[in-house]
Order: structure tokens, then sequence, then C-alpha cells
């Protein structure tokens, strides 16, 4: 828990820093700052101040890409794209005939099992059946629950429950297709609250200030006048092998005056907090 609140303390202070670089650029035109890559950033005024800002792509807080735990024919969707859904509902169900006939069938087996097994309990103690034929049943028993246990539960994955509130995001089939244990059928998203990703270079990790403590921010297009403070979630520790940037995270509330959804930009910037 301690490592968490200095990486956050570091992501925070290396906006700064970025910051900083660029005022010092203006008093000593012959020190050119490097060049970053392969992240973008966009300087932002506020009245007399600048800021460099890291460009950000907004995520969902939960993603979840479903499936039927069985195969089957689709036999109704009860949703759409973009269509919202409460934890517990019944998005889709698969033709239900051929898993209540294996079904049945295991039944009869597992009773057939369960009286023959009867049988032999009584004939045991007599000593009209041998120990190793009452094993025998009695392993045949055990099997034929198990069977039934799974032609219960086979039946039950028939239907696709949400596993969390949110909305469709994407959805695959429809009414009457086949799909197997592989194939996805909605994507369901979380959008109660947002993450915003950044790719950080290298070459900025590297320079962390750890003295100060700053708030972030972040803009989002067709609403540039307005920040919304972010908070600091985790940071990955291990660069992407093609950028050599770390991706740091934050989160948000949902925001009530703009319609934010999931793979919209932004541009994340911080401001200067008092030393504590």
């Amino acid at each position: 828990m301690r490592f968490i609140t200095t990486i956050e303390v570091s992501i925070l202070s290396l906006l700064m820093l970025v910051s900083a670089c660029s005022d010092k650029q203006a008093d000593n035109t012959q020190n050119k700052t490097p060049i970053i890559k392969p992240v973008r950033t966009l300087t932002i005024s506020t009245g007399a101040t600048s800021h460099k800002s890291f460009a950000g792509v907004v995520d969902a807080a939960r993603t979840a890409e479903l499936s039927f735990r069985v195969s089957g024919e689709i036999q109704s969707t009860r949703i759409k794209e973009g269509d919202r859904v409460k934890q517990g509902q019944i998005i889709a169900t698969l033709d239900p005939t051929d898993f209540d006939i294996t079904l049945a069938a295991k039944q009869a087996e597992y009773n057939r099992a369960q009286a023959e097994f009867d049988r032999a309990d009584n004939l045991i103690s007599k000593g009209a059946i041998s120990r190793t034929d009452y094993d025998t049943l009695k392993a045949q028993l055990s099997s034929t629950k198990s069977q039934l246990e799974t032609a219960q539960q086979n039946l039950k994955y028939t239907q696709l429950k949400a596993p969390f509130n949110g909305i469709i995001a994407n959805k695959y089939l429809s009414n009457f297709e086949k799909i197997t244990l592989n194939d996805r059928f909605v994507t369901i998203q979380d959008i109660s609250s947002f993450k915003v990703k950044v790719n950080i270079p290298e070459s900025v990790m590297i320079k962390l200030n750890k003295s100060n403590k700053k708030d972030v921010f972040a803009i989002f297009n067709g609403n540039k006048t307005k920040p919304y403070p972010i908070r600091f979630k985790e940071v990955s520790t291990r660069a992407d092998d093609k950028t050599q940037a770390y991706t740091v995270t934050f989160v948000m509330p949902r925001p009530k005056d703009i319609n934010l959804l999931p793979g919209m930009s932004a541009e994340v910037y911080s401001t200067n907090k008092d030393k504590t």
C-alpha cells in the first residue's frame, strides 16, 4: 500500500516537471527540450500559466466480453446495442430443447442407480451381496449424480445474464444463429465512472520529482474550457516493448454535463499544490 502512494505522488509530480522544463526553455532559447516519443503533448494556456499536457484515452470502469458457457442456437435476445442492463438481468437465451432431453435422461439414470444402491444397502448387512458389487453400485450412483448435476447446470447456462450494471457496447450475434464456447455474444461496459489512460515515455519517468503533490485534471474535445478533476489509480511498472512508454491510469466519476464515452480522447495536465 505504501508503494502505490509513492508512485501516485511520483506520477502527479512528473506532469509538473514537464511544465517547469517548458518555462526554462522560454528563458534560454539555446537549450532545446528533446522531443518525447511516442507520446503527443499539447500546451494548454490557463491565464498567464502554461501547462504541458499528455494525450489520453477514456475507458470504462469495467468491461466484460460475454459468451455462453454451452453451445447451441440463440432462441431470443432481449437487448440491443446501447441498452442499459442491470446485474442479473437475462440478456439472451439458447434453445433449451436438447438440454431438457439430456437432463431427463440423466435424471432417469440417477433414479435407477439410486434404487439399485438402496437395494444393495439392505442386502450387504445380510451377506446377500458381495462387497465388490456393493462398492460398484455405490460408485455408479456417485457417477450418475455428477452427470445429473452437470445436466442441471448446463440447462441454467442456456441463460446469459449481466454480471454487473452497465451498457451494451457491442452485440455480435442475433436470434437463431449458432453459438459455440469460443464465440463472443456481447460486450458490456460499466460507465458509472471512467478511467483515463496516459502513456508516459521513459525519458520523463526517469526524472520523477517526489517532493510535491499535484492536482491533476482532464479536458475533453467539445468542452475544452472546463477541466475535470481526476485521481491517480495505478501505473504499469514495465514499459511497452514497442513504444517504451509506461501506462498511467487515472479515475474520475461520470460527468453529468457531457456525454462522455469509452474511446474518447482526453488531455491530462496538473497544477501546483503546496508541499506537505
